[in-house]
């Protein structure tokens, strides 16, 4: 490895580090602002399957959902806010319609 490809490569370490930072602190304000507990409860529902927290299932589905569509940064919390709302609301309907059925 030269040290071009050095360098390169150091820099998307950077980057990967700092897009991980900005999914995280947008997966801690989700949490914030929707009233998520502490626990594991989102696990299943948005995670992969092998995070260890809410914060972690959180900041799995940011990762996703911002790969999924384009945003400018301004905007990207309220985007969040509201698809996550609509994930969660979706899947309380559907486990109050296996109740009823």
């Amino acid at each position: 490895m030269n040290i071009q490809q050095l360098e390169q490569h150091i820099e998307k370490e950077e980057i990967n580090r700092l897009v991980q930072r900005r999914n995280r602190n947008l997966a801690e304000s989700l949490a914030h602002i929707a009233g998520v507990a502490e626990g594991r409860h989102l696990v299943a529902l948005i995670g992969n399957g092998d995070e260890f927290s809410n914060i972690d299932a959180l900041q799995t589905w940011v990762a996703f959902e911002l790969k999924r569509c384009s945003l400018a940064e301004d905007n990207e919390l309220d985007y969040l806010y509201a698809r996550l709302l609509g994930v969660l609301g979706e899947y309380a309907v559907s486990i109050l319609t296996d109740i009823d059925q």
